[in-house]
């Protein structure tokens, strides 16, 4: 993907140890990758240990790749509780 792509997905490129990883950034662009409302994000960051982290600079950062993990483990969780 080219760098305009990426910032009108609001995605950057983090290259530590040559490996690319995609990295959302801002809480309205985590919160259209995943299809929640801000206020959800922020809930599950409290309260559901959603991957995202509020960095110094007072932005919220996440991996694509970590919130599909986070996705998958609270729809098992979901599920064990309904069973």
């Amino acid at each position: 993907m080219n760098n305009h792509l990426f910032q009108q997905l609001g995605l950057k490129q983090n290259r530590e140890h040559t490996q690319t990883r995609l990295v959302l950034v801002g809480l309205s662009n985590i919160a259209k990758a995943v299809g929640a409302g801000e206020g959800t994000i922020r809930r599950w960051i409290k309260n559901e240990g959603f991957p995202a982290k509020r960095y110094s600079d007072g932005i919220y950062r996440a991996e694509p790749e970590t919130i599909r993990h986070w996705f998958q483990q609270y729809v098992d969780k979901e599920n064990n509780i309904q069973n």
